[in-house]
């Protein structure tokens, strides 16, 4: 019996130990699936309301800021959107993310001179978002404002 003990448990440890490199391989390459899946996801979102935000900033229409807030308040809790003039102040933000206007964005300021697209893992509370920011231009190519999509990765 104890030579038998001293055959198998080394085996099992051996097995133990290929299970749970497998599991941590594949939480791995899942947790990197999910990341890219999130990112590409509020990149086509932001890229599709860039028309909508572009009119609004453009015609400074305050009600359309606000129902394309609205619409994304309705249509998943997870998701946000706040939408930035050319000075860098908030417009509409959703009311899952109020408090988005209290968080210190140095990134901003950064956008508002480069014209570029970021997007970054933020603090939001004691949760963690994804954010993916965006300029707007008109069709002269002007400089409106910034597009921020926001994604709680609580849920």
């Amino acid at each position: 019996m104890k030579k038998m003990l001293i055959i198998i448990l080394p085996l099992l440890i051996a097995v133990s130990s290929v299970f749970l490199g497998f599991g941590i391989l594949q939480a791995k390459n899942q947790k990197e699936r999910l990341t890219d899946e999130i990112k590409r996801k509020a990149k086509a979102v932001a890229e599709s309301t860039e028309w909508a935000a572009c009119h609004a900033l453009k015609n400074h229409d305050l009600s359309s800021a606000f129902k394309i807030v609205d619409k994304f308040q309705k249509r998943e809790r997870p998701q946000g959107c706040v939408i930035y003039d050319e000075d860098g102040k908030i417009i509409a933000v959703t009311e899952h993310f109020s408090k988005w206007q209290d968080v210190e964005r140095p990134y901003i300021s950064e956008l508002l001179v480069s014209h570029a697209s970021r997007g970054a893992f933020e603090k939001y509370g004691s949760n963690r978002v994804y954010s993916y920011t965006m300029p707007v231009f008109d069709e002269e190519n002007k400089f409106l404002g910034l597009l921020e999509i926001l994604y709680d990765l609580s849920y």
